[in-house]
């Protein structure tokens, strides 16, 4: 939501975002990502990121917010409560 408008996000990724905002400025690695919204030990780096460029279009894109998801090469991605755009 910004501004009074919303972007629907499906239950995956709202799991993804709920994960990452509620550890803010830390990094949730792709391990504990996968394992808590697909259930799998291997982390799937692709699959992660699909589903994260799919919410980006919907904030950004959409509704013209900052996008506060950061990724840490080769660890995972953490929420930047900091973003600005």
């Amino acid at each position: 939501m910004c501004g009074g408008a919303v972007a629907p996000l499906t239950g995956t990724e709202r799991a993804i975002m709920v994960m990452l905002f509620r550890t803010p400025g830390a990094v949730v690695s792709y391990e504990n990502l996968c394992r808590v919204v697909w259930g799998i030990d291997e982390p799937d780096r692709a699959l992660l990121r699909q589903h994260l460029k799919r919410v980006k279009a919907k904030v950004v894109g959409k509704l013209g917010a900052p996008w506060p998801v950061r990724a840490v090469r080769g660890t995972g991605y953490l929420w930047d409560p900091t973003a600005s755009g």
